[in-house]
């Protein structure tokens, strides 16, 4: 058995160089079998009215399968966030915002903390 280990959940802070990471078919109807795909995102200073971490890919938007992926700074083994959402997917052109749920955010606190309890 392969050992892993957990990222360590930390606030959001401001930046551009932020990676997300999925399996990202262009359609929903695609198979995608590996991993194939990393967003570089920037992100807006704080949360927007709900709470979420409101982010925009530099080179066009994330793509179907990206959902759940984690939102962290590249060579870090923090996560700051979740993709729950975005405005536009798989678009190359598109600065419309994808939305992470921030970990560390008080409202999540219980949820993150429970499942954690639950893998180990």
């Amino acid at each position: 058995m392969t050992e892993v280990a957990p990222l360590k959940v930390v606030t959001h802070k401001e930046r551009c160089d932020y990676e997300t990471i999925g399996y990202g078919p262009k359609t929903r109807a695609e198979a995608v079998t590996d991993l194939k795909s990393r967003t570089l995102v920037c992100t807006k200073a704080g949360f927007d009215t709900r709470g979420f971490i409101q982010g925009t890919a530099r080179d066009g938007n994330v793509c179907f399968g990206f959902g759940g992926g984690p939102l962290v700074a590249p060579g870090e083994t923090e996560i700051s966030g979740i993709l729950s959402w975005g405005e536009a997917w798989c678009s190359e052109t598109s600065q419309r915002a994808n939305y992470f749920a921030p970990l560390a955010h008080p409202e999540n606190a219980p949820f993150v903390d429970e499942a954690l309890a639950a893998a180990r």
